[in-house]
């Protein structure tokens, strides 16, 4: 032990109950003997906890007590934060001695570093038939001190960054400061500036009517210059109105003649027998116009005819349900997919049938038989397969939701 560490900290709790399951006073002073005896001229502070005298042998409390009053043993004050611990640690720190204990304070590694100095913490065991032994030992850093130490850097670190905050603080509102002196300071140098440059004989009255007579000057100069662009701009505009209606009326109501007279391109006029000619080529080309517009409204027609029978079914657009809601969903939820199911032919399309199926409760739904799905191969026509108000068998083999309408197909194709 270093001959500076007079001080021995005693964790009288922790010797007393080394190798036993319940404290002994009589153990605590045998090991408080031999240490006192390794160290000669040293001086032993004995800490025990607030529940050392109701931990121990029943026998030795009126020893405790004596030892307690006269001052050989010392609890911590009740209510104490880190119990008997904290207060140990709290008077090696202040009397720098050394710790006499097998724990190793996990919990107060952050707050005292000091207990992984050398020779600062120091170990006891009772060896049978040899007695104390003593040896220096260093504490074990396990899961609490870990935890510890790291809450510890991160207050650290948060406080240096606040400690930096502050200490910028000052020279930031310094600067900012600063910068809003500046334009103020410059003013100051321009006035000065034009002050310096006002001759130092001129007299006071007129270096004082010197910034009027400036203003005025220049109010002045603005109308001068002001007015007559406004007063041409207005005359300009009030002039250039009537010319420009009279003129566009003019052109419109003058004859070829005047449209020459007034600079205006002359179309060369047309001879008596070329405007008979396009008179008499006018009935035919209309004649024309007409038989190619029938043309169009027929093929236009005929394209109707041939489209997809499902949107004639839906009574609209291509795009509009063909069944009702109800209808449908009762169609959807009583028929899966390709189940078997009997409809009547209603009406033939140039790519199929329309099949009517009865769904319950007096409602029918509307479902297409395109012609792939009546035979192998297909049929040309509907017809050549199908008649009209006749009952067969179909498959479903799919359903368009957005248009609420079955796909079918023969069941026997």
């Amino acid at each position: 032990m270093n001959a500076k560490r007079k001080v021995i900290v005693v964790d009288g709790s922790n010797v007393a109950t080394e190798g036993r399951t319940a404290p002994s006073l009589v153990q605590l002073d045998e090991c408080v003997q031999a240490l006192l005896e390794e160290y000669p001229g040293a001086e032993a502070i004995v800490v025990v906890d607030a529940t050392f005298e109701h931990r121990i042998d029943a026998s030795e409390r009126s020893r405790f007590k004596d030892a307690e009053l006269a001052g050989e043993v010392v609890t911590p004050p009740a209510g104490a934060i880190g119990r008997g611990d904290a207060f140990i640690l709290k008077i090696a720190d202040r009397a720098d001695a050394v710790v006499l204990s097998n724990d190793s304070f996990q919990e107060f590694h952050a707050e005292h570093p000091w207990l992984f100095d050398d020779g600062r913490l120091l170990g006891g065991k009772p060896v049978p038939g040899v007695g104390w032994i003593f040896t220096p030992r260093n504490p074990v850093r396990g899961p609490k001190s870990r935890e510890v130490r790291s809450k510890a850097a991160k207050l650290e670190s948060r406080q240096s960054a606040e400690e930096v905050a502050t200490t910028r603080a000052p020279a930031a509102r310094a600067a900012r400061a600063t910068a809003t002196k500046a334009p103020a300071a410059k003013g100051v140098r321009k006035s000065v500036s034009r002050a310096r440059s006002v001759p130092d004989d001129e007299p006071v009255e007129k270096r004082a009517a010197r910034p009027a007579r400036k203003a005025a000057g220049t109010e002045k100069t603005t109308a001068k210059s002001a007015k007559p662009r406004a007063v041409a701009k207005g005359a300009a505009a009030v002039t250039a109105a009537p010319a420009k209606r009279r003129s566009r009326a003019a052109l419109a109501a003058a004859t070829p003649e005047a449209s020459t007279a007034h600079g205006t391109k002359k179309q060369p006029a047309k001879s008596a027998s070329r405007r008979a000619a396009a008179a008499s080529k006018a009935p035919a080309k209309a004649a024309q116009v007409a038989a190619v517009s029938t043309g169009s409204r027929s093929r236009t027609k005929s394209a109707a005819d041939s489209a997809p029978s499902t949107a004639r079914t839906t009574k609209g657009s291509a795009n509009e349900p063909a069944n009702t809601p109800r209808a449908f969903l009762a169609l959807v939820s009583n028929h899966p997919l390709k189940s078997t199911i009997d409809g009547t032919v209603s009406t033939f399309t140039s790519h199929g049938a329309m099949v009517t199926i009865p769904v319950g409760r007096g409602m029918e739904v509307v479902c297409y038989a395109p012609l792939a799905g009546l035979g192998r191969p297909a049929p040309t026509r509907a017809r050549d397969v199908l008649k009209k108000g006749e009952t067969r068998s179909f498959r479903i083999v799919a359903y368009d939701t957005e248009r609420r309408i079955a796909e079918l197909s023969l069941a026997s194709s």
